[in-house]
Protein backbone atom coordinates (compact mmCIF):
# COMPACT_ATOMS: atom_id res chain seq x y z
CA UNK A 1 0.00 0.00 0.00
CA UNK A 2 1.49 3.33 -0.57
CA UNK A 3 0.20 6.50 0.49
CA UNK A 4 0.33 9.84 -1.87
CA UNK A 5 0.76 13.11 -0.57
CA UNK A 6 -1.17 15.04 -2.85
CA UNK A 7 -4.19 13.02 -2.36
CA UNK A 8 -5.96 13.33 0.98
CA UNK A 9 -9.15 11.97 2.03
CA UNK A 10 -12.16 13.72 0.21
CA UNK A 11 -15.75 13.79 1.12
CA UNK A 12 -18.49 14.46 -1.46
CA UNK A 13 -22.29 15.12 -1.70
CA UNK A 14 -24.17 13.69 -4.81
CA UNK A 15 -28.31 14.22 -5.64
CA UNK A 16 -30.93 12.33 -4.47
CA UNK A 17 -31.06 10.09 -7.40
CA UNK A 18 -31.80 6.46 -6.07
CA UNK A 19 -28.81 4.21 -6.04
CA UNK A 20 -27.98 0.33 -4.99
CA UNK A 21 -25.27 -0.42 -6.94
CA UNK A 22 -21.43 1.18 -7.60
CA UNK A 23 -22.68 1.97 -11.19
CA UNK A 24 -25.61 4.08 -10.26
CA UNK A 25 -23.60 5.69 -7.60
CA UNK A 26 -20.72 6.58 -10.20
CA UNK A 27 -22.96 7.72 -12.93
CA UNK A 28 -24.40 10.50 -10.04
CA UNK A 29 -23.38 14.41 -10.04
CA UNK A 30 -20.81 14.89 -6.82
CA UNK A 31 -20.00 18.16 -5.43
CA UNK A 32 -16.80 17.61 -2.98
CA UNK A 33 -17.28 19.04 0.58
CA UNK A 34 -13.78 21.39 1.47
CA UNK A 35 -12.81 22.43 4.80
CA UNK A 36 -13.07 19.01 6.51
CA UNK A 37 -12.14 18.95 10.34
CA UNK A 38 -13.12 15.62 11.08
CA UNK A 39 -15.20 13.18 9.45
CA UNK A 40 -16.30 10.56 12.19
CA UNK A 41 -17.07 6.94 11.28
CA UNK A 42 -19.80 5.03 9.82
CA UNK A 43 -20.59 1.30 9.05
CA UNK A 44 -22.62 -1.42 9.88
CA UNK A 45 -24.27 -2.48 13.31
CA UNK A 46 -26.11 -5.33 13.58
CA UNK A 47 -28.78 -5.29 16.27
CA UNK A 48 -28.44 -7.56 19.10
CA UNK A 49 -31.48 -9.93 19.30
CA UNK A 50 -31.42 -11.48 23.32
CA UNK A 51 -33.09 -14.58 24.35
CA UNK A 52 -32.89 -17.00 27.34
CA UNK A 53 -32.76 -20.69 27.25
CA UNK A 54 -34.87 -22.48 30.05
CA UNK A 55 -32.47 -25.79 29.80
CA UNK A 56 -28.88 -23.77 30.08
CA UNK A 57 -29.99 -20.28 31.74
CA UNK A 58 -27.95 -18.98 29.05
CA UNK A 59 -28.20 -15.18 27.72
CA UNK A 60 -28.14 -16.03 23.62
CA UNK A 61 -27.25 -13.42 21.10
CA UNK A 62 -28.03 -13.29 17.39
CA UNK A 63 -27.43 -10.45 14.97
CA UNK A 64 -30.26 -8.55 13.84
CA UNK A 65 -30.66 -5.56 11.32
CA UNK A 66 -27.96 -4.04 10.35
CA UNK A 67 -27.41 0.05 10.61
CA UNK A 68 -24.98 1.75 9.35
CA UNK A 69 -25.98 4.66 11.63
CA UNK A 70 -25.44 8.32 11.87
CA UNK A 71 -22.18 9.60 10.16
CA UNK A 72 -20.83 13.23 11.15
CA UNK A 73 -19.00 15.58 9.30
CA UNK A 74 -17.65 18.62 10.93
CA UNK A 75 -15.95 21.40 8.53
CA UNK A 76 -14.29 24.77 8.94
CA UNK A 77 -17.62 26.71 8.08
CA UNK A 78 -17.24 28.36 4.74
CA UNK A 79 -20.14 30.56 3.05
CA UNK A 80 -19.14 30.23 0.06
CA UNK A 81 -18.04 26.37 -0.17
CA UNK A 82 -20.33 24.77 -2.98
CA UNK A 83 -20.68 21.08 -0.71
CA UNK A 84 -21.25 22.90 2.05
CA UNK A 85 -23.74 25.10 0.56
CA UNK A 86 -25.10 21.61 -0.84
CA UNK A 87 -25.51 20.23 2.77
CA UNK A 88 -27.16 22.68 4.44
CA UNK A 89 -29.44 22.77 1.34
CA UNK A 90 -30.07 19.18 2.50
CA UNK A 91 -30.66 19.66 6.17
CA UNK A 92 -33.67 21.70 5.35
CA UNK A 93 -34.79 19.36 2.90
CA UNK A 94 -36.50 15.97 2.47
CA UNK A 95 -34.59 13.22 0.74
CA UNK A 96 -32.07 10.66 0.68
CA UNK A 97 -28.35 11.90 -1.07
CA UNK A 98 -25.61 9.77 -2.17
CA UNK A 99 -22.77 10.34 -0.51
CA UNK A 100 -18.71 9.43 -1.81
CA UNK A 101 -16.38 8.52 0.39
CA UNK A 102 -12.88 8.82 -0.93
CA UNK A 103 -9.55 7.65 0.95
CA UNK A 104 -6.19 8.66 0.48
CA UNK A 105 -5.46 5.22 -0.60
CA UNK A 106 -8.08 5.40 -3.44
CA UNK A 107 -10.43 3.15 -1.72
CA UNK A 108 -13.98 4.45 -2.30
CA UNK A 109 -17.50 4.19 -0.19
CA UNK A 110 -20.93 4.79 -1.35
CA UNK A 111 -24.07 4.96 0.31
CA UNK A 112 -27.15 7.24 1.08
CA UNK A 113 -28.66 9.15 3.55
CA UNK A 114 -30.48 12.03 5.22
CA UNK A 115 -28.86 14.94 6.09
CA UNK A 116 -30.60 15.11 9.89
CA UNK A 117 -28.54 18.25 11.21
CA UNK A 118 -26.73 21.40 10.52
CA UNK A 119 -24.87 22.38 14.12
CA UNK A 120 -22.89 25.25 14.05
CA UNK A 121 -19.96 25.35 16.60
CA UNK A 122 -18.52 28.94 17.40
CA UNK A 123 -15.60 29.38 20.13
CA UNK A 124 -13.10 31.42 21.08
CA UNK A 125 -9.53 30.80 19.73
CA UNK A 126 -11.03 28.40 16.92
CA UNK A 127 -12.32 28.95 13.56
CA UNK A 128 -16.76 28.98 13.25
CA UNK A 129 -17.37 24.79 12.65
CA UNK A 130 -20.48 23.42 11.69
CA UNK A 131 -20.89 19.84 12.00
CA UNK A 132 -23.83 18.03 9.81
CA UNK A 133 -25.09 14.79 10.79
CA UNK A 134 -26.36 12.50 8.22
CA UNK A 135 -28.76 9.40 8.77
CA UNK A 136 -27.27 6.61 6.78
CA UNK A 137 -30.07 4.79 5.19
CA UNK A 138 -28.53 2.40 2.85
CA UNK A 139 -25.58 -0.47 2.82
CA UNK A 140 -22.22 1.08 2.60
CA UNK A 141 -20.08 0.07 -0.74
CA UNK A 142 -16.65 -0.18 -0.25
CA UNK A 143 -14.62 -0.01 -3.46
CA UNK A 144 -11.03 -1.29 -2.56
CA UNK A 145 -8.03 0.17 -4.69
CA UNK A 146 -6.27 -1.51 -7.09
Amino acid sequence: MSFSSTIKTKIYIGTTKPAASVSDYTSDTFTQIKGLTDIGEFGDEAEEIRFTTIEDGRVNKLKGSADAGNWDVEVARDGTDAGQIALRAASKADGIYNFHVELVDGTDFYFRGNVMAAKNAFGSNDVNKQKFTVGITSEVLEVVAA
